[in-house]
């Protein structure tokens, strides 16, 4: 009897403290992304372009970053937009934010996204534009490769797929690192397929790959809430209508902006699935589309994204016309690249 209790006593001991270890590291593991999420901190480059404000406004009311450093050549700006910035956020949320007088103030940032470039509203010549773009992006990256190395790079320069390009070049750094914010077409495409099917936008898994601004949208992998939805030709046809029109309407304004909050939204979702290691599957231009056949330039496709960048490239459905399309894309942004 008294071996019996013994060997009760110790099967029970056992379990309890193999119980209380793995609460203990559940725990831990909890706290870890915790922390992670509260110390990482995001780097605005370009403080004076309004998508850059824009979208660190956008980071901030979710909450993730502990802080938000703003730089632009102008420091003024740059300090102007930060008291406003921290002034419009204190209310919503917890993320401070701050000017600094330079990009190696950013060396703590585990997320850095680059706007830093000129207005392409005033510059009418686009070979020009380009050069002035790069002559920008290799002072940016000299700063970003000497003192945020582990940073997580995110780039909306004009023309995206290049310069998503450029930077992973200057920075010499593994590609998944490169991101540039190139969802506005497919957030575009999802909002036409619920005006169209009376459907709710933000439940439709959808793609507009390839060239960010002038895209091709895939019709052959369409899910609605998680389910394959299919849609009729003329559907189709309404679907690209009415993108079709959104731009010519929205260009006719003549309002001298680019649709920054469309972007600024797709840049904050992207910057929380980097701080929050989420798994996000979201559109992103990124040179690893390598991967998928694409080689020597960057291009928009759907990705996983995780705290290191990339995690995967997802291999589009695509019928014969789209890829053909994806391919004369490809072709384009190389001629891009390599007449910088």
């Amino acid at each position: 009897l008294f071996q019996i209790c013994k060997t009760y006593v110790i099967i029970n001991s056992a379990y309890i403290i193999g119980f209380l270890c793995l609460k203990i590291q559940r725990k831990a593991k909890i706290k870890g992304i915790f922390e992670r999420e509260k110390n990482m901190k995001l780097g605005i480059i370009g403080a004076s372009n309004r998508r850059g404000t824009l979208a660190a406004y956008a980071a901030g009311v979710k909450g993730c970053f502990e802080e938000i450093k703003l730089y632009d050549d102008k420091e003024n700006v740059a300090t102007a937009e930060a008291m406003d910035l921290n002034q419009a956020l204190s209310t919503v949320s917890s993320t401070k934010a701050v000017g600094v007088s330079s990009i190696a103030e950013m060396a703590d940032c585990g997320v850095i996204f680059s706007v830093y470039s000129v207005n392409y509203q005033e510059i009418k010549d686009r070979k020009k534009e380009l050069q002035m773009n790069y002559e920008m992006a290799v002072k940016a990256c000299k700063e970003i490769k000497e003192n945020c190395k582990d940073a997580v790079v995110m780039v909306s320069v004009n023309p995206v797929d290049t310069f998503t390009y450029v930077y992973r070049q200057l920075l010499e750094c593994d590609e998944s690192k490169v991101l540039g914010v190139g969802a506005s077409d497919t957030i575009r495409f999802k909002w036409a397929l619920g005006e169209v099917t009376g459907k709710d936008a933000k439940k439709f898994d959808a793609l507009c790959a390839g060239k960010a601004g002038h895209g091709i949208q895939l019709y052959g992998d369409i899910k609605y809430d998680g389910a394959k939805f299919e849609i009729t030709d003329e559907q189709k046809k309404q679907v690209e209508d009415l993108c079709v029109g959104w731009f010519k309407t929205w260009g006719a304004q003549k309002a001298g902006i680019s649709a920054d909050i469309t972007l600024a939204n797709a840049f904050a979702d992207m910057a929380e699935a980097v701080a929050k290691d989420s798994g996000l599957k979201t559109a992103c231009s990124t040179a690893m589309a390598s991967k998928i056949g694409y080689n020597d330039c960057a291009m928009t496709f759907d990705v996983v994204l995780g705290k290191e960048g990339v995690k995967e490239i997802c291999t589009p459905v695509a019928s014969e016309e789209e890829a053909g399309f994806l391919s004369l894309f490809a072709g384009k942004i190389k001629e891009s690249i390599d007449s910088i």
